[in-house]
């Protein structure tokens, strides 16, 4: 069911159910008042109308707008680049430290086995080799079990 806001050709999907209650709740001419102010916009630049007030106020500051939206662009295309390929500088300096710690155990193992310690050397390369298996096989990794939370404008209840 449409409420009022919505029947005015308002956009009510970002406004809490709170407030398009409040405003359906009051007199025809306070709401229609109050619908008028209610005035949003999402992402870098504002609507072209207000940029277009934006020139009328003060020539070339709708080209200052547009050079700081790109600008910004920028800076931020620069700061996602760094940080993936930070993350996969990350993931491998990760698996060559647990190469070199799988290569040293498993020589620990075969070391311990011709010494004469069967047991040990069984238990050592059996939990080694598991973990590993556990690891490549099976896929689980602690980071990926994390649920991600996505940021969002609308206030919480």
């Amino acid at each position: 069911m449409e409420t009022q806001a919505e029947n005015q050709g308002i956009v009510t999907e970002t406004m809490p159910k709170e407030t398009i209650k409040v405003i359906d709740s009051l007199p025809k001419q306070k709401r229609e008042v109050i619908l008028q102010a209610i005035s949003a916009f999402q992402g870098p630049l504002p609507p072209p109308e207000i940029l277009a007030g934006y020139e009328e106020i003060s020539p070339g500051f709708a080209d200052r707008i547009m050079a700081m939206a790109e600008k910004q662009q920028e800076h931020r295309t620069r700061l996602e680049t760094s940080i993936v390929r930070r993350q996969l500088n990350q993931k491998s300096f990760g698996q060559l430290i647990g190469f070199v710690i799988t290569i040293v155990i498993l020589s620990a193992v075969v070391y311990l086995a011709t010494e004469g310690h069967d047991w040990l050397a069984g238990i050592l390369g059996t939990t080694t080799l598991l973990g590993i298996g556990h690891i490549f096989v099976l896929g689980v990794r602690a980071s990926n079990n994390k649920p991600v939370k996505k940021n969002s404008s609308s206030p919480k209840k």
